[in-house]
């Protein structure tokens, strides 16, 4: 947390703290999977996006991108219909 995580921890406005990003490439031989939740409120799906994109045009073929319909933490009960806003 010291660091932000490294994915903008400011929110969209503040780019500056990108080191994963910055240094994707380090990545291109190994597999990678995202996993992020559909309604996560702490991290942007903006974010688990750009990270995907960037592995992929760092020609890292084993990207799996999931999105689940979790929020921020596995212990977060999965949304009811009744409590999903668009």
């Amino acid at each position: 947390m010291i660091s932000g995580g490294f994915l903008d921890a400011n929110g969209e406005a503040n780019r500056d703290n990108n080191y994963i990003l910055d240094h994707v490439a380090r990545l291109r031989d190994i597999p990678v999977n995202v996993v992020h939740g559909r309604y996560d409120r702490v991290c942007h799906l903006y974010q688990a996006e750009a990270l995907v994109r960037a592995l992929r045009s760092a020609g890292n073929n084993a990207v799996n991108y999931f999105i689940t319909t979790a929020g921020h933490s596995s212990f977060e009960p999965e949304p009811t219909p009744s409590s999903v806003r668009s």
